[in-house]
């Protein structure tokens, strides 16, 4: 399917000429073939990056690839982290005994923003 073809059941919402249902179907059409496709490449991506590993154990942690890049074996680590969850609960039963502790736990939280968007969910095939 050609970007031009992928355009068309917009367009014809864009021009009057679809219902919006009518563009949301075929544009989850498209979508679910885009997606369909993406998987695939994926999958052969991966492949690719495992074979690349297999070779830089022979060759070495670090190789350059004119025209591409600097490959990097990186060694495995372990990364620390809490269980949202559980440390608010804690600090909801570190409340009522020792809320100086429960306060100092809080002050550690940071929040950041995330820009909205369109969040897709997939029927199960």
């Amino acid at each position: 399917m050609t970007v031009q073809l992928r355009q068309n059941g917009y367009m014809a919402w864009m021009d009057g000429d679809a219902t919006a249902m009518e563009a949301l179907n075929s544009l989850c059409n498209d979508y679910e073939e885009l997606d369909d496709a993406y998987k695939s490449y994926e999958g052969m991506r991966e492949q690719t990056r495992n074979q690349i590993s297999t070779v830089m154990v022979r060759v070495g942690d670090k190789v350059e690839v004119k025209g591409f890049g600097v490959l990097t074996m990186m060694a495995p680590q372990i990364v620390e982290s809490f269980d949202k969850k559980a440390l608010n609960d804690l600090v909801l039963d570190l409340i009522a005994d020792y809320p100086e502790i429960a306060a100092r736990v809080l002050a550690c939280k940071t929040k950041t923003s995330r820009a909205g968007g369109l969040r897709i969910e997939r029927e199960r095939k």
